[in-house]
């Protein structure tokens, strides 16, 4: 079957047996070869329409730096262009849960979010434990030991880096020691650490807190009851929190019971 640009050169020749060109012979190649090279520059130019699309286009590192994605050599390009599609496509939001729910699908997240209403207490999908009782790692009698964690990325805000002072000696340290002309006690660095957020003790402040998981159950009343935890590559954390970050109210804290692998 002849090629679109063929088809063109075909139309356009004058009438007449002498432009009627032999299968197979010089005209006719001739004819192919110009086809050819018009064809190459009309499928270029075809490009040209898809080159904002995230799915379709060529141009994708350039689509990436257009808009302020971060190229991220750990995904694949179809994650690429998922990430990119959600990053084109997102609108000026209300922040309902139904868009930022929509965002993270469109961007290849299974995951799904939920509002807590009626609101409950959010410590009660506390159901991931470092150590249970008759585990193998099971002891008892050591102060430092840990049953249980909240197992769930808080999104608040933007990671907020809190520095401190790093002394050489403090009181009632085991180094610290008086008397000595050659004694140091002034700070010899900073220790940065990201603040940590954790979960709301008041009632009162529960409504302001929704949950980012898999499949949930509900209880008769519409409240949650409990929520499946997903598996997500490690290497889209950041590209997960930033597009809560983008959709959820600021006033709102947003749960993610996610477990990164």
């Amino acid at each position: 079957m002849p090629s679109l640009s063929r088809t063109l050169i075909n139309a356009l020749l004058p009438k007449g047996s002498i432009w009627s060109a032999k299968v197979g012979g010089f005209f006719d190649a001739l004819l192919e070869g110009i086809a050819d090279a018009f064809e190459m520059v009309r499928l270029r130019l075809a490009e040209l329409a898809d080159v904002r699309n995230a799915k379709k286009t060529s141009l994708l590192d350039e689509l990436e730096r257009d808009y302020g994605v971060t190229f991220n050599p750990a995904l694949t390009e179809s994650e690429r262009r998922a990430a990119l599609d959600a990053r084109i496509n997102s609108t000026d939001d209300s922040g309902s849960r139904g868009e930022l729910e929509r965002a993270l699908q469109r961007a290849g997240f299974p995951l799904f979010v939920y509002s807590n209403s009626p609101a409950v207490d959010p410590s009660k999908f506390n159901i991931n434990y470092l150590m249970v009782a008759g585990g193998e790692n099971a002891y008892a009698g050591v102060s430092t030991a840990i049953a249980g964690a909240f197992a769930a990325d808080i999104v608040v805000n933007g990671d907020i880096v809190v520095s401190r002072p790093v002394y050489s000696m403090v009181a009632g340290g085991e180094n610290a020691y008086a008397g000595v002309s050659t004694a140091q006690a002034g700070i010899t660095g900073l220790l940065e650490q990201v603040y940590e957020y954790f979960l709301p003790n008041n009632s009162v402040d529960w409504p302001f807190l929704f949950f980012i998981g898999g499949s949930a159950e509900f209880a008769q009343d519409g409240s949650l009851v409990s929520i499946e935890r997903v598996n997500i590559d490690d290497d889209r954390r950041l590209e997960l929190r930033e597009i809560v970050l983008k959709y959820k109210p600021t006033f709102t804290w947003g749960a993610l019971l996610v477990d990164y692998i």
